[in-house]
């Protein structure tokens, strides 16, 4: 297994939130979920120009300019710095 670092500004993500709960407890999934323009994850690493987030911290991220990336086997997203829309300490 290899160490994985992302470059630049970029943002290596695990345990996306891929299914949205409303406040009566329904569950949102597929086309439904989609429309939402904002995800959560856990950070993994962090590319050496990124402040302000680090590994272990979950964060909000806007999906437009995400993508998804296969590291040592896993499924991640990776982010740029600046769709980030909130950070959890």
């Amino acid at each position: 297994m290899s160490e994985f670092k992302p470059y630049a500004n970029f943002i290596l993500l695990d345990n996306v939130v891929e299914e949205l709960k409303t406040e009566g407890g329904f569950t949102i999934t597929g086309d439904e979920a989609k429309k939402f323009i904002v995800s959560q994850a856990d950070v993994v690493s962090v590319g050496p120009d990124v402040k302000g987030v680090s590994a272990g911290h979950k964060i909000f991220y806007r999906k437009g300019r995400s993508f998804k990336i296969v590291v040592n086997g896993k499924r991640h997203v990776m982010v740029p710095e600046n769709e980030v829309v909130a950070v959890e300490y």
